[in-house]
């Protein structure tokens, strides 16, 4: 007796119509897919669809940014043009104020005053990088008090380009007759430089001024120095004179660094061996005196100084009170009767010489 195992080898209709699609879907296909094509086909569509609706999308949004984008810089071209209109009206009330200041300001410069103030004997004028600073700080004062510092200041040059006929005209009668002033204030030699540039505005005449006679430190030290040990009895007049010199000297040494102050004992040495042989016995009797040259505890300059007064230069003067002779006295070598003492003397003295 065999045995048998059921075996199915039928399939049914339907199965095979699955099968012969899938065999034709292989065959067709050209990426061996089994299944239908319009399923792929489909999908593509589909997806050429969202791809084509994605770039619409995109253009879209560049198209939107590029509105954007014209639209900010419409706005800010706006923007400027504004601001430039608030500008020249700003600058237009800004001049106008300006005007306004000045000719308030003209009425109460006094131009003359100042001329005379800078010419008189007390003022010094500007010689150089030896006195510059000091010069700067006077000059200053002086067009200060006569109400014309801001002039050098700069603070009208704006005026120089209006075209406001009659203010332009002040403002350039002004400032030559300022220039002047300045150019007074000076020495002959920087006054001659001055007058050579063509500068009209008060400003940069001043910066001018400065940029040439500033101090620069070396220069400056090593002059002073030199101004000072060569500052003598001899080259001076009087011994206050030179007491004057040596302290403006020092000064001007101060104002370039405090560090340049000289010793007092040196001062003091320089002093005495800058007087002339005729205080040789006053110098004498001083040079037994140490604290003239103590370094820790030295005599002050101006106590020094001071034991020179000026009195000392010359012979002490005899003052005579007036002495009248008896009314009987009779004339003698040509003298009147009932002269003053003094007088006579002074007559006697006058023949003998």
């Amino acid at each position: 007796m065999f045995l048998t195992r059921s075996t199915r080898y039928n399939i049914t209709a339907a199965e095979e119509r699955q099968l012969k699609d899938i065999e034709f879907n292989r065959r067709n296909n050209r990426d061996g897919s089994t299944t239908r094509r319009e399923i792929h086909d489909r999908r593509e569509r589909r997806g050429q669809l969202e791809q084509e609706s994605g770039d619409n999308r995109h253009a879209a949004r560049r198209d939107e940014i590029e509105r954007s984008r014209a639209e900010i810089r419409r706005l800010r071209a706006l923007t400027e043009e504004l601001q430039d209109i608030i500008k020249g009206l700003t600058g237009s009330t800004d001049r106008n104020d300006l005007v306004e200041a000045f000719v308030d300001f003209k009425k109460h410069a006094n131009v003359s005053s100042a001329g005379k103030a800078v010419n008189e004997q007390g003022f010094r004028k500007l010689g150089g990088v030896t006195n510059y600073e000091g010069w700067k700080k006077s000059f200053q004062t002086v067009a200060e008090i006569h109400n014309l510092w801001e002039m050098y200041e700069g603070r009208f040059d704006a005026l120089s380009t209006t075209t406001d006929q009659k203010v332009s005209i002040k403002f350039r009668r002004l400032c030559q007759n300022a220039m002047g002033i300045l150019q007074s204030a000076c020495d002959r030699t920087i006054r001659s430089s001055l007058q050579s540039e063509s500068i009209e505005l008060l400003l940069q005449a001043m910066l001018l001024l400065g940029e040439r006679n500033r101090q620069r430190e070396g220069a400056v030290v090593w002059s002073l120095f030199k101004k000072f040990f060569t500052t003598i009895l001899a080259n001076t007049g009087s011994v206050t004179e030179l007491r004057n010199k040596l302290v403006e000297v020092q000064e001007s040494l101060l104002a370039v660094d405090a560090g340049y102050r000289l010793p007092v004992w040196q001062v003091n040495s320089h002093f005495l061996t800058a007087l002339t042989s005729a205080f040789d016995n006053k110098v004498a009797v001083l040079s037994s005196d140490e604290s003239i040259v103590s370094v820790t505890n030295p005599k002050d300059f101006q106590t020094l100084a001071r034991e020179h007064h000026p009195s000392r230069e010359q012979p002490e003067e005899v003052h005579v009170l007036p002495k009248t002779r008896p009314s009987g006295h009779r004339r003698a070598e040509g003298v009147l009767q009932n002269e003053p003492e003094c007088q006579i003397q002074a007559k006697l003295v006058q023949r003998s010489i």
